[in-house]
């Protein structure tokens, strides 16, 4: 007995001795399998959190070779080092490659937050038909975008830009409507897509605010309605929602009486209209029945678009028609066959016309063809009939109205608060007033404005980079590019202020030398020289073709 008992015994140790060397076994073979997983997931990370960086917003222009993207990120950490845009030819050669350390902003979608850095660069103009880009950060490079006229089927991995230049990442969805849609419908539609499309039948659509709330808040989120009459693209970020319960959104063709004055300014223009007159209107709904018509949108250029009857033959212009004056003024946009798209910080009644405009006396003057397309899209004028008198001196007041004209801005009668010299019954008081109010214009330290003295070159290459800015265009100039863009000229030291505006004004291609070493910052600017820097800013911000 003692026997087996000993026996037993030293079973029943091994047995143990045994367990316990297979639970240390299998706890080491589990620790270590835990430990290769969580290796592999501390590689993987910086992968999978660059899996939501894309490329948004890309355009490129092949007339000028500017490219501009905007690189979204939901990771940032500062040793990572520099965003990298690089852009590629299509035959796969780089053309650039861009760098960016500091993020330009950063916002919230869906309760995820995002960092965005902004890019712009220039290739060899009219050479590449589309371009490639690609964003690389902390050594991951995301999805290929292809930006111009794409090839069938372009686009980009992720949502890239196809034909007509640019592109988005933003999702999207399209919902239908007969007048009116349901909040709940909506409000679902962009919780999950930042840019719902509604395809209306008929012109006026009721738009519940209660669906438009949570969204409003999200940078990007847009909402497109499409009718047979055109097509309205409203980001919600302009809107204030507040007391409102609806909005009200007509996109509809003029008729009677308003058609008839439409086409008596179209005829007095001396101009073939290409389109049907359209109104777009947007108003909102109170809380007590009350309307209020939403017809500002302060910087922010809401695009449009509208369809053509024929395809033009001449310069095409949109144009909008003033009610008040009877008369049609330039909206910035561009013609591509049967279709205008166009874009503006307000509403109106719009036109897509034909014209071509010229003076006898600026046959064989250099800036003829300048002169020639300002003057067919509306916005330089004659001296007299058929006189432009291009080499004339310019006053402030006068290329004050030609700015804002450019811009599509409207004239208001608010200039005599500004300055002590521009009273209210004055041809100018109007444009002053639009000018001032768009940061593109200041006075003198005496509080005036100066209304009919001359404009100096200085002043006018300032007032030109303020509306490059007010369209949304990069004015940056570092002090070293600064110093580097002055140089080349002998009389930069008689730049009285504007050193930086004339740099910036140099480095986008809109002001020039008046020979190869000066820039006579202190000279009158003529007539033709304003209409030439005119041409070059809408050119530069894509507000003519």
């Amino acid at each position: 007995m003692g026997f087996t008992k000993k026996t037993n015994h030293t079973n029943t140790s091994t047995k143990e001795r045994r367990n316990s060397t297979m639970l240390k076994s299998n706890t080491v073979k589990k620790t270590s399998g835990l430990l290769a997983v969580l290796l592999i997931m501390s590689i993987l990370t910086p992968v999978l959190a660059f899996a939501a960086t894309w490329v948004k917003d890309f355009q490129y222009d092949k007339n000028t070779g500017n490219v501009t993207a905007t690189v979204y990120s939901d990771v940032y950490d500062s040793t990572y080092g520099s965003v990298n845009l690089a852009v590629y030819a299509p035959n796969g050669t780089e053309l650039l490659s861009l760098d960016k350390a500091a993020y330009d902003g950063f916002g919230s979608v869906s309760g995820s937050t995002y960092w965005y850095y902004t890019f712009s660069g220039n290739v060899t103009a009219n050479v590449y038909d589309y371009l490639n880009l690609k964003a690389t950060y902390n050594n991951v490079t995301g999805a290929t975008y292809c930006a111009g006229s794409c090839p069938s089927g372009g686009g980009g991995t992720g949502g890239g830009g196809g034909t007509g230049g640019g592109g988005t990442t933003n999702p999207s969805t399209e919902l239908t409507s007969n007048g009116t849609i349901s909040a709940d419908v909506l409000k679902a539609a962009l919780a999950s897509n930042l840019n719902v499309t509604i395809k209306l039948t008929g012109d006026t659509i009721i738009i519940p605010v209660a669906a438009l709330v949570d969204a409003a808040s999200k940078a990007g989120a847009t909402i497109t309605v499409v009718n047979e009459n055109g097509t309205y693209a409203l980001p919600l970020s302009v809107l204030d929602l507040t007391d409102l319960t609806e909005l009200k959104l007509t996109i509809k063709k003029v008729t009677g009486d308003d058609a008839t004055a439409v086409a008596d300014a179209v005829s007095e223009a001396g101009a073939e209209a290409l389109s049907d007159a359209v109104e777009f209107v947007l108003v909102g709904i109170t809380k007590d029945g009350k309307t209020i018509e939403i017809n500002d949108f302060g910087q922010t250029y809401v695009k449009r678009k509208m369809p053509l009857n024929k395809e033009a033959t001449k310069t095409p212009t949109v144009a909008m028609f003033d009610p008040a004056t009877g008369k049609l003024t330039f909206v910035p946009g561009k013609v591509s066959g049967k279709e205008a798209q166009f874009m503006r910080t307000g509403n109106s009644i719009y036109v897509v016309v034909e014209t071509s405009n010229s003076f006898g006396d600026i046959t064989g003057h250099w800036a003829k063809a300048n002169i020639e397309l300002l003057a067919s899209k509306f916005i330089v004028e004659g001296t007299a009939a058929d006189i432009f008198e291009p080499d004339r001196n310019i006053t402030r007041a006068e290329f004050a109205a030609l700015v804002t004209r450019s811009l599509g801005l409207t004239a208001t009668a608010t200039s005599a608060t500004y300055f002590t010299d521009v009273k209210g019954n004055e041809w100018y008081t109007g444009v002053v007033g639009a000018a001032k109010a768009a940061g593109l214009v200041d006075g003198y330290e005496d509080g005036s404005f100066k209304p009919n003295a001359q404009i100096t070159r200085e002043e006018l290459a300032a007032m030109v980079v303020r509306a490059l800015k007010f369209a949304g265009q990069d004015t940056t100039v570092s002090a070293t590019e600064q110093a580097s863009l002055l140089s080349k000229f002998t009389d930069a030291d008689q730049i009285v202020w504007a050193q930086n505006e004339i740099a910036s004004a140099i480095k986008a291609g809109i002001v020039d030398g008046m020979t190869d070493t000066t820039i006579a910052p202190n000279e009158n600017a003529t007539r033709a020289q304003s209409a030439t820097m005119l041409k070059r800013l809408l050119t530069n911000t894509g507000f003519i073709e």
